[in-house]
């Protein structure tokens, strides 16, 4: 894994499935986490459960996930089964480059002919940490590819308590302890909020199509598997296509043999009244 570190910040980003693990920003009460952490590990026990959907939620852990080639659930396309979620999630990355702020890993799929580079870089200040990805997905196939792409940021819900999430022109309420919701925002905005009394959150994103926003809360409602009532969640979601997209396509994107796609992203944690006149 590397560990970036700047002016008290710090984000862990683990190679296998370019998992940043942890996001700590320095806030007024001090350092806090800012990514949903579970109480388990990543890879806790040994036994593979049946179906990479009940394997994913056996092992996930919160964080933050690139989702490509398939960001929704399994599925077979063109003979190839495709994991919840999508291969680059499951899989060990190279890390390429390393400095004490900055990241960059590198993984060639194997279900899709894509390559993908990522670069991950921390920053912090008086109004708070950022973290800001650069990634190009590359066709080094002799065939044209089709895919799709999501990011998969889960933010410790009990951070923003009291406040709203605003995606465009829909907002909504962050759940109370004990509760959960999920909706999704057709949108061609590429920023999102969350808004508490004291800390808020800031994500921007430019490039690869992101059609839809999907805005999932998980505050401790669901008492079994996999959550047990233990997991604090807000997650917000760019992807490229609908959540009801067919089970036998993996997405709406297109690259040609050769051809390359860029796409950008951050997350700034912060003290409201900082972000909110920034």
């Amino acid at each position: 894994m590397a560990v970036l570190r700047h002016r008290g910040a710090r984000a862990v980003v683990r190679l296998r499935g370019a998992h940043i693990s942890s996001f700590v920003v320095v806030l007024d009460e001090g350092p806090r986490e800012a990514l949903m952490v579970a109480p388990w590990a990543p890879a806790d026990g040994q036994a593979l459960l049946p179906g990479s959907s009940t394997e994913w939620h056996r092992t996930y852990s919160g964080g933050w996930h690139p989702l490509i080639p398939r960001p929704l659930g399994p599925a077979e396309v063109d003979g190839i089964d495709q994991p919840y979620h999508g291969e680059a999630a499951w899989i060990d990355w190279r890390l390429s480059a390393r400095s004490r702020r900055r990241c960059e890993l590198t993984v060639a799929l194997r279900t899709v002919p894509l390559r993908i580079t990522r670069r991950v870089e921390l920053t912090a200040g008086c109004r708070g940490a950022r973290l800001a990805l650069r990634t190009v997905v590359s066709n080094y196939g002799v065939d044209p590819a089709l895919f799709g792409w999501g990011e998969h940021p889960t933010l410790s819900a009990g951070l923003f308590d009291g406040g709203v999430v605003t995606v465009g022109s829909e907002s909504r309420a962050v759940t109370d302890a004990g509760g959960k919701d999920f909706f999704v925002a057709e949108t061609g905005v590429r920023d999102a909020r969350v808004t508490g009394s004291r800390t808020s959150a800031h994500l921007t994103w430019r490039g690869a199509s992101s059609s839809h926003v999907y805005v999932w809360q998980e505050r401790g409602a669901t008492r079994g598997f996999p959550w047990y009532g233990r997991a604090d969640a807000l997650a917000i979601e760019p992807a490229s296509q609908a959540p009801d997209l067919e089970r036998t396509a993996l997405g709406p994107l297109r690259l040609g043999p050769g051809e390359s796609m860029e796409a950008t992203m951050s997350l700034r944690i912060g003290p409201t009244s900082q972000l909110l006149t920034g």
